[in-house]
């Protein structure tokens, strides 16, 4: 316990901080929605890998009924990106498969994310349970019409 201006409350831990972020996550299935907004995002980190020095955008999209409720998932997309293999980056995937099932192949990436902000989409969502020091998290593996 501490002691602050609200007397002997308990100080949040990084247990509990964990454990909040993972009961947030979304549970491995696929869910219609649509994107909501996007931002440019700079991606400056060295753990970027090919994709430090790009601008992304970073989508929000609103899943509906997932468990009852609607809900926020973040995710980046960007087309023309490879791995260093030479396959697709999945920002890249993404990117392509939200043009294909918004009818915008051969447009600009801005009118693609615009014509799915007024497409309702299908997203396919895993749960990537923790392991190999990486917290559990949220994979977007698919988008398709819906």
């Amino acid at each position: 316990m501490t002691e602050g201006m609200f007397g002997d409350w308990e100080a949040t831990t990084q247990e509990q901080v964990k454990q909040a972020e993972e009961a947030d996550l979304i549970p491995t299935g696929t869910y219609e929605g649509q994107v909501q907004d996007y931002k440019p995002r700079l991606k400056d980190s060295e753990k970027a890998g090919v994709l430090l020095g790009k601008t992304v955008a970073a989508v929000t999209a609103d899943l509906f009924n997932v468990a009852g409720r609607n809900r926020k998932f973040f995710f980046e997309a960007l087309p023309g990106v490879q791995k260093e293999d030479g396959g697709l980056h999945a920002v890249s995937r993404t990117a392509v498969q939200i043009a294909k099932h918004t009818g915008t192949i051969g447009q600009p990436f801005d009118q693609t994310l615009e014509a799915a902000k007024q497409t309702r989409l299908k997203f396919r969502i895993r749960l990537a349970e923790a392991k190999g020091g990486y917290d559990a998290r949220n994979w977007l593996d698919a988008v398709t019409s819906a």
